[in-house]
């Protein structure tokens, strides 16, 4: 090895790479949690690498006294706008753009130093062949140019440590770690760069401050388990396991990964530098003074009003109860005002007291409950817009008068519950089955206590499961607190001895210091705010924030809130008070008192977002007046955001369509602001506004996560202050199958899915599943596979939010004579005849001369070629995916006598199908809504239909080819008939008759299996349903969850895959395995055709709420071989723990 000094001041070397030990390499990556880098390999590039690594530690201890350089002309206005549009591609994942934007700035002014930097960020992250050298090589640029700037030596870091050379990446992460002591990434990957050398305390040091700087970095408590392991500290070892696992579904809780957006903010690109002029500070009230709603009335009670959009023009309304005896009031809002409405439906409704508002039917209109005095509660639907009709439910007929009541998604099933409170003291659950009928799960709760009335009820997400719990006080108490285990089961929440207990007359929970899981706040008799905190071992115990004070007077609602009302990003509390309404702030765990709105003639209020302000008031007043106090000018803009689960009445619905139950995450210029769209008061009833996200002096949100009500992940970009936005979950596939990708000579293009058919924990009612099938012979189309490099190679991708299970894979290769055919008998089996997965020959085919569906039309041409242009199935049911209204029925008339061929008649469909999701199947069995598999049917020369094959089963996913064999047919049949009322798209449809041929068959040698870290190819989706996939286009991260648990460590892993022996290669979201078999085969004779068909044997599972074991890895399948070469195996290779986000 060479070495020359580069500078006097320490003669720094610029040297050779080290040896790399690779099994020091393993032991560092393979069992990283989802930590190995979604970037290139970096086997052949580290002496590269290295040698710019030299020259950054010596330029660090350089004089720095050369004259600077001529400067170019500066950017102006234009160009910082151009740059900030690549930084936000960036966060979009979109690379290539981004290099090309920063790439032209670059060339157009070299001395813009930002341009330089994120250009080197784009090109790192770009990834192709080359990038990572040219990325170090241009940061060594930036490094000549400013020694000191962390942010550089930071980068340059982490690609010497991707480089497989943590010796040599140690000094500069160890002086970004230096130089800015609050940077808890640079001390976990200088953390990483020890573990890598075998520094195992030294590590765990680095590891604990990097734990001690942000406990939301939940790699390092991994990392630190590592450690702990490695110095023999198992019981150590296991306890930050458990802390890693406890934040896999905190919306807050981060990984450190060699991805964008997760290797730290020194990794991320940066915008154009801002004007220096800090924005105004706002000063003045935080709420208006009050205004006149409606004059004095007669009243005698305290109702409570609400706020919804009443009318569908996107603008806050106001429903004003009139109280026992009296009407109701409607003001509709118009420009900066509110409008009476006194012919509304809603305002000749007598006696109500309150109301909730929701989209009980998910048809895009609002409904509402009004709860009554002296009377059931109403449901009042929206069946047109606003054309209102009350709707009868029977269960609620005789429960009485109500006293608190929202509407909530109680199941995770897609629509609105009720939970109410009734005057008789009593709680009750009433479950929407999705076809405007309710059942009561009301005993469903564990058994109330004997004493003490119900007085209100709240649902909220205590431990981040996405399953709601319930929480119930009693006058007196004991209160009740039920957690969901599963599909309709509650259970006495453990840790709450002391809640339960204590007396309370209101409760709410909120997230008062944004760390991603909710405290609960309740107000006592003696008007004190106490607040209950999870603790370490799981109990919940309060502390005082706001102190006692004398009761209101009588008559006067006892109220609690919590709302962000200065839009500083951090809630306040709001609370009924002797004097009015009182509103703290929490500075240090202890409330202080910001105003107090002094009034005491107010007996109810309810808190609203009716625009970009904020929160306004609205006061109900003892003598039957209302007011409303607006927002002030003492106030920091808010970002308005209304959340929906469908988009139009075209769409399937997976979260119910008022949005109800899902939560956002704001990141706001490097804080986070955590709000739920579930109710944020103690009641009762529920307003149906948007969510108002302070952000204090930033001029927009920069990404927001919600996590929808069905589990859903979604993220959203740059959310502007003082604007509404309309954000509806994307209907996009979370799970399917493991995708097929195949080398086809210049690309590798989708081919299919595989392994539909051995979906573990599929749901079909409670307590039942689909048992699967686990292996499945994929037929590839014709051209779909040449060689590359003298082998074929074939990927199976996990794209999706589940786990594929590779037990072994096989490439067979069937070569057929002149004028022959092929087809597997394959499909989704529901009944007979069983599927074998065998190859079928044919020479003779027929495809129908007509075909017609239900609807008269003719769809000959559809099912004629396989073009993915399929016969149209007819309607959806909006209720639930993969499901029509009606059955679809396809005629197909035939221009011969189906049962005279020679050999054994099969029906041959090309197609695909929309799957629906466990979930889907439990709010379906609820509703009583069957999936009804295809059936077919013959028309014999006697004019009588005959079943042939009933719900025999369907194409198992994405477009393939399946054949089925067909008993004998009645006689002289020429008419086939296939019902159905799934969503599936028929694109080809033939009978064939089976015939023995002299084939050649072959399986082809596995020579290289690979696990590895890819990303997640673009999908596309036709008007069909039909899905596309872009390999060449990836995305390093996707909004998915992970499934706790070991995963196959990424290498080589021929073995595991190369035998039927359940060893299972085991694969996640963004990763696939590689396989490569010889392609070493004798020519083709003339007119001969070559198809391809891969064997695998395996499983998919998802992570769906009501699959079975969903969250977890394990348990793994078996299918009953051999114990001992299964455990061996998976104990060598699944060493790779993941979990989480």
């Amino acid at each position: 090895m060479t070495c020359e000094p580069t500078c006097g001041a320490k003669s720094t070397p610029i040297c050779e790479m080290p040896d790399w030990s690779p099994e020091d390499e393993n032991r560092s990556r393979s069992r990283a949690s989802k930590s190995a880098s979604a970037m290139r390999s970096a086997s052949s590039r580290g002496s590269c690498v290295v040698v710019v690594l030299g020259l950054a530690l010596s330029l660090v201890a350089c004089d720095r006294s050369e004259s600077p350089a001529p400067k170019s002309t500066p950017p102006g206005p234009a160009e910082f706008r151009e740059l900030d549009r690549g930084v936000g591609l960036m966060g979009q994942f979109d690379f290539a753009s981004a290099h090309e934007i920063f790439n032209g700035l670059a060339s157009r002014y070299p001395d813009w130093y930002e341009a330089r930097l994120d250009l080197a960020i784009a090109t790192l992250n770009r990834q192709r062949e080359g990038d990572e050298q040219v990325a170090a090589d241009q940061l060594g640029a930036l490094l000549k140019q400013r020694p000191d700037d962390l942010r550089v030596q930071y980068l340059l870091g982490l690609i010497t440590l991707h480089s497989r050379s943590p010796k040599e990446a140690e000094p500069l992460l160890q002086r970004v770690a230096d130089g800015d002591p609050k940077d808890a990434y640079a001390r976990y990957f200088l953390a990483q760069s020890l573990l890598a050398q075998g520094r195992m305390q030294e590590a765990l040091a680095r590891f604990d401050e990097a734990i001690a700087l942000d406990g939301r970095l939940r790699s390092a408590r991994y990392g630190a388990s590592q450690a702990l392991t490695r110095l023999g500290r198992s019981a150590e070892a296991t306890k930050r396991l458990e802390e890693f696992q406890r934040e896999r579904n905190n919306p807050l809780g981060r990984l450190a990964e060699f991805k964008y957006t997760r290797m730290g903010g020194k990794a991320e690109a940066v915008n154009a530098p801002q004007s220096n002029r800090p924005r105004e500070p706002v000063s003045g009230a935080v709420f208006a003074e009050p205004v006149s709603l409606v004059g004095a009335s007669k009243t005698l009670t305290s109702p409570v009003p609400s706020a919804a959009d009443i009318d569908g023009d996107a603008q806050i309304d106001l429903l004003l109860p009139g109280g026992r005896g009296e009407r109701s009031r409607v003001l509709l809002r118009r420009g900066g005002g509110f409008e009476a409405q006194a012919s509304h439906p809603l305002a000749s409704i007598r006696d109500v007291e309150f109301a909730a508002w929701g989209d009980i039917d998910n048809d895009g209109l609002t409904d509402a409950l009004l709860c009554r005095s002296g009377a059931p509660p109403l449901l009042v639907r929206q069946v047109e817009r606003n054309v209102w009709k009350p709707f009868e439910i029977p269960a609620l007929k005789t429960i009485g008068e109500a006293i608190d009541c929202q509407f909530i998604d109680a199941d995770n099933d897609g629509d609105l519950d009720m939970l109410l409170v009734t005057r008789r003291g009593g709680r009750m659950l009433l479950s929407n089955n999705g076809d405007a009928t309710f059942r009561s799960l009301t005993d469903r709760l564990p058994r109330p206590p004997k004493t003490g009335r119900a007085i209100q009820a709240l649902a909220t997400d205590l431990d981040n499961s996405m399953r709601l719990s319930i929480i119930v006080l009693h006058a007196g108490g004991p209160h009740e607190v039920f957690a969901q285990e599963g599909a309709w089961t509650w259970r006495s929440a453990p840790g709450f001895d002391a809640f339960i207990r204590e007396p309370a007359l209101a409760v709410v929970a909120i997230d008062l210091d944004a760390k991603g899981e909710p405290d609960l706040l309740t107000l006592t008799p003696d008007y004190a705010v106490r607040r209950w905190s999870k603790q370490g071992n799981g109990s919940w115990s309060a502390t005082t924030i706001i102190p006692a004070s004398s009761p209101p007077p009588e008559g006067v609602r006892p109220q609690l809130a919590a709302a962000d009302v200065d839009g500083d990003g951090r809630p306040e509390i709001i609370v009924t008070s002797n004097e009015g309404i009182s509103v703290w702030q929490l500075r240090d765990q202890k409330a202080e008192r910001m105003l107090t709105l002094k009034d005491e003639g107010v007996t109810s209020w309810t808190l609203a977002n009716i625009d970009s302000q904020g929160p306004v008031l609205i006061e109900q007043h003892r003598d039957g007046s209302v007011t409303l106090r607006d927002a002030g000018p003492g106030r920091a803009p808010f970002a308005l955001l209304s959340l929906s689960g469908r988009d139009d009445k075209a769409t399937s619905v997976r979260s119910n369509a008022s949005g109800i139950g899902a939560r956002v995450a704001a990141r706001i210029e490097g804080q986070w602001v955590v709000e739920d769209s579930l109710r944020n008061s103690s009641g009762p009833g529920q307003n149906l506004t948007p969510m108002a996200i302070g952000l204090g002096s930033a001029p927009k949100i920069d990404y927001a996560s919600v996590d929808w009500s069905d589990g859903v992940l979604q993220t959203e970009l740059g959310l502007e202050a003082s604007k509404l936005h309309r954000i509806v979950e994307t209907q996009r596939q979370l799970s399917s199958c493991p995708l097929v990708f195949a080398w086809d000579g210049s690309r590798y293009a989708f081919a299919g899915d595989i392994l539909g058919v051995g979906g573990i924990g599929y749901l079909l009612s409670p307590g039942v599943y689909a048992p699967p099938r686990p292996w499945e012979n994929f037929l590839f189309a014709e051209s779909a596979l040449l060689p590359k490099d003298g082998r074929y190679v074939v990927k199976i991708d996990e794209p999706m939010e589940e786990t594929a299970y590779i037990d072994s894979a096989r490439l067979v290769v069937h070569d057929l004579p002149p004028g022959w055919n092929i087809a597997l008998d394959e499909r989704m089996q529901i009944n007979s005849p069983k599927v074998t997965g065998r190859a079928l020959y044919f020479r003779r085919e027929l495809t129908p001369e007509r075909a017609v569906n239900d609807r008269g039309e003719d769809v000959t041409a559809a099912v004629s070629n396989v073009d993915l242009i399929a016969a149209d199935p007819g309607e959806h049911d909006r209720r639930f995916i993969g499901r029509l209204t009606h059955d679809h029925e396809l005629t197909l008339q035939f221009g011969s006598d189906l049962d005279a061929g020679i050999g054994q008649a099969i029906l041959v469909a090309d197609g695909w199908i929309e799957y629906p999701y466990s979930q889907t199947m439990f709010a379906a069995w609820q509703a009583g809504a069957e999936y009804r598999a295809p059936t077919l049917e013959a028309k014999g020369a006697d004019g009588h239909w005959h079943v042939v094959l009933k719900e025999f089963g369907y194409p198992a996913g994405m477009p393939r080819r399946m054949a089925v064999p067909l008993p004998r047919l009645p006689k002289g049949s020429r008419t086939l008939r296939l019902r159905t009322n799934q969503d599936i798209y028929w694109d080809r449809l033939s009978v064939a008759w089976a015939e023995p041929v002299p084939i050649i068959a072959r399986t082809l040698p596995l020579e290289r299996a690979e696990v590895r870290e890819i990303g997640f190819p673009q999908r596309s989706t036709g008007i069909q349903q039909q899905p596309s996939y872009d390999y060449s286009r990836m995305v390093p991260l996707w909004d998915t969850r992970i499934q706790s648990g070991s995963y196959t460590a990424f290498g080589r892993v021929d073995e595991l895959v190369a035998a039927h022996d359940d060893a299972l290669a085991i694969i996640g979201p963004g990763e696939e395995l590689h396989l490569e078999f010889d392609a070493t085969m004798p020519p083709l004779q003339k007119g001969w055709t070559r198809r391809f068909v891969l064997e695998t044997r395996g499983w998919a599972k998802d992570v769906d709420l009501y699959t079975r074991d969903g969250q977890t890895v394990g348990p793994l399948p078996v299918t009953g071989r051999g114990a001992a070469v299964r455990d061996r195996l998976n104990r060598q290779y699944n060493t790779r723990f993941a979990s989480g986000r």
